[in-house]
C-alpha cells in the first residue's frame, strides 16, 4: 500500500484545466455493431484535470470523455503526467460514453481492411496522453487557495438493465424492480473570496443513450449535465462515473435523432439537480447576529440579520493506493481451449470469404484474438490471478474511491454504506477497466456481464468472491484515509 498525506498545516490550493479531445469526423467509434465511421459531432469530447494541492501532497483527478482505457494505458498516461509535473497521485476516471473512440487495447479495428482507422486511433490516443500531461501542468500552475464543500442530491435517470425475458434468459433491457442508485454527488471548489473554480458531479449510469448505430461523436447525457452545471454555476465541471455496470439510461438505448433529445433531457435533469445541491454547499458570508426594529404602527418588531465572513478550515488532503490480488475463473483444459481457437479461426475465414458486413468481420476477428489469449493462458497454467488497484482520495470529510472495473451498482452502495466519511463517492471505470464485476448473486442468473472478459480481451473473468473482496478492500482504504490526522 502506498500513501501520501500532508502533515503540515497548509492551505488547500485548487486548479483546473480542460482540453478538447474530440476525434476527427470519420474516425469509427467504439463497438463492433457499428457499420461505418462517425458522421458528425453532437458535443465536443473533453478531458478535464482537477489539481488538489495540500502542502507536500499533489492529487490530480482526470475526467475523460472516453469509453474505457486498459490499466496499462492508464499507467502510460500517468507516467507522462509525472514526467511533466513531478510526483503526483493521479485518479483517472472515464465517463464510459459509448459515442467515443475505442482505445488501441480494444483491437476493434481490422488491420487488413482498416489500416487508416488503426493509424487514426494511434494518433488520437497519443494526442490524448499529451493533452492530459499539458492540462495537468496548467491546473497545477494555476492552483490557488480554495475552500471546498460537498453533498448529495437525488435524481433517477437510470434503470437497472438486467431484464428477465419471457424465455427466462437475461436481456440488456429494463428491470424497474432492480436496484439503482439515484444519488448525485457534488463537490464545489471556490476561491477564498467566492469566485468559482470547479465542480465535480458524480453519478452511476451508462452513457449509452445514442447506442451502437449512431454516427454521432458525443459525451452522451454527460455533456448536457456538464453544460447545464457550468452555465448556472460558472464552475468548470468534471463528471465522474460511478458504479454503472448494471445501470442503463431510463430511456434505454434510443435509435435515430430521438437519441440526442433524450440524452439532453436526462443530462439536463441530472445537471439541474447537481446545481441545486451545489448552491447550498459553500457559504462565504453567514448570518452573525439578529437586529430588531420597532414598528411605528404596531407593537410587533421587525427582525433582520447582519452577515459576516464565514470561517473555513483547511481539509486534510490524502491519497492511498493499494493493490489486491484476485483470482480469475479456471481456464478450460488446453485441448478444449485449442479447439475453441481453431473453431474461431475457421469462422473468421468463412466470414471473410463471404464478404460479410463490417460488424460480422469485427466480431469474428475479436473472437479469434480472445480464444488465442485463452488458449495460450491455458497452456501456461490453469489458475490465473490479476492485480487490482483500489485508490482512495481524501479531502477533509469527503472520500473518493476508484476501482478499475465496470462495477455493479450494489458493490458501490456497500462500500459507501460502510464509509466513515460524511460523503463518499465510489467510482468504477477508474485507472483502467478490466471487465464487468457483477455481484455474487448475479453469477447465478448469468447474462452478458458474466462473460464480459471476452469483450475486454481478458483470458478469464472474475469469480464470485470479487464482490466481497473489493468491498472489504475499499473499506480498508477508507479506514486508512480516516486515520490521517485531522486538522
Amino acid at each position: 500500500m502506498t500513501s501520501d498525506t500532508d502533515p503540515a498545516a497548509a492551505h488547500l490550493r485548487v486548479g483546473v484545466a480542460r482540453a478538447d479531445i474530440t476525434p476527427p469526423v470519420g474516425m469509427r467509434l467504439t463497438g463492433t455493431l457499428r457499420e461505418g465511421a462517425s458522421e458528425a459531432v453532437d458535443r465536443p469530447l473533453t478531458l478535464s484535470a482537477l489539481a488538489l494541492l495540500g502542502g507536500r501532497t499533489t492529487v490530480i483527478v482526470l475526467a475523460c470523455d472516453l469509453i474505457h482505457l486498459s490499466p496499462d494505458e492508464v499507467a502510460h498516461l500517468r507516467r507522462a503526467v509525472v514526467e511533466r509535473i513531478g510526483s503526483a497521485d493521479i485518479f483517472v476516471n472515464v465517463s464510459h460514453s459509448h459515442a467515443t473512440p475505442a482505445p488501441p487495447s480494444a483491437q476493434e479495428f481490422d488491420p487488413e481492411t482498416e489500416a487508416d482507422q488503426v493509424e487514426l486511433a494511434d494518433v488520437y490516443f497519443r494526442g490524448v496522453v499529451a493533452k492530459a500531461a499539458g492540462i495537468c501542468a496548467v491546473a497545477v500552475a494555476g492552483a490557488r487557495p480554495a475552500v471546498v464543500g460537498h453533498g448529495t442530491g437525488a435524481v433517477t435517470v437510470g434503470v437497472n438493465r438486467r431484464e428477465v425475458g419471457p424465455d427466462g434468459n437475461l436481456l440488456l433491457g429494463e428491470n424497474p424492480d432492480g436496484i439503482v442508485d439515484p444519488t448525485v454527488g457534488v463537490v464545489r471548489f471556490d476561491e477564498v473570496g467566492g469566485r468559482p473554480i470547479a465542480a465535480v458531479v458524480h453519478y452511476s449510469c451508462h452513457p449509452d443513450v445514442l447506442g451502437p448505430k449512431s454516427g454521432l461523436i458525443s459525451p452522451d447525457y454527460v455533456g448536457a449535465a456538464r453544460e447545464v452545471t457550468e452555465r448556472l454555476t460558472g464552475a468548470t465541471t468534471l463528471f465522474l462515473q460511478g458504479c454503472a455496470g448494471d445501470i442503463d439510461p431510463l430511456c434505454g438505448i434510443v435509435t435515430g435523432d430521438d437519441g440526442v433529445r433524450e440524452a439532453d433531457r436526462l443530462g439536463t435533469e441530472l445537471g439541474c439537480e447537481a446545481v441545486r445541491v451545489y448552491q447550498r454547499l459553500v457559504e462565504h458570508r453567514v448570518r452573525d447576529h439578529r437586529v430588531h426594529w420597532r414598528s411605528s404602527t404596531s407593537t410587533s418588531s421587525v427582525t433582520g440579520w447582519v452577515y459576516q465572513d464565514a470561517r473555513h478550515t483547511d481539509p486534510v488532503v490524502a491519497s492511498i493506493s493499494t493493490t489486491v490480488t484476485l483470482p480469475l475463473r479456471e481456464l478450460p483444459a488446453p485441448d478444449e481451449a485449442a479447439a475453441e481457437y481453431a473453431a474461431a479461426v475457421e469462422h473468421l475465414d468463412a466470414v471473410r470469404s463471404q464478404e460479410s458486413d463490417l460488424p460480422s468481420r469485427l466480431r469474428a476477428r475479436r473472437r479469434v484474438i480472445w480464444t488465442q489469449m485463452q488458449m495460450e493462458a491455458a497452456r501456461r497454467e490453469r489458475t490465473l490471478t490479476v492485480d487490482v488497484e483500489v485508490q482512495g482520495i481524501r479531502i477533509g470529510d469527503l472520500a473518493l474511491i476508484g476501482i478499475p472495473a465496470e462495477l455493479f451498482v450494489e458493490i458501490g452502495l456497500q462500500i459507501r454504506a460502510g464509509s466513515p466519511f460524511r460523503t463518499t463517492l465510489v467510482s468504477g471505470y477508474t485507472n483502467g477497466v478490466l471487465f464487468y464485476v457483477p455481484t455474487a448473486a448475479a453469477f447465478e442468473q448469468g447474462g452478458y456481464e458474466i462473460e464480459s472478459h471476452q469483450n475486454y480481451l481478458r483470458p478469464a473473468g472474475p469469480t464470485t468472491e470479487w464482490e466481497k473482496r473489493l468491498v472489504s478492500t475499499g473499506l480498508e482504504v477508507l479506514a486508512d484515509l480516516n486515520a490521517e490526522v485531522t486538522r
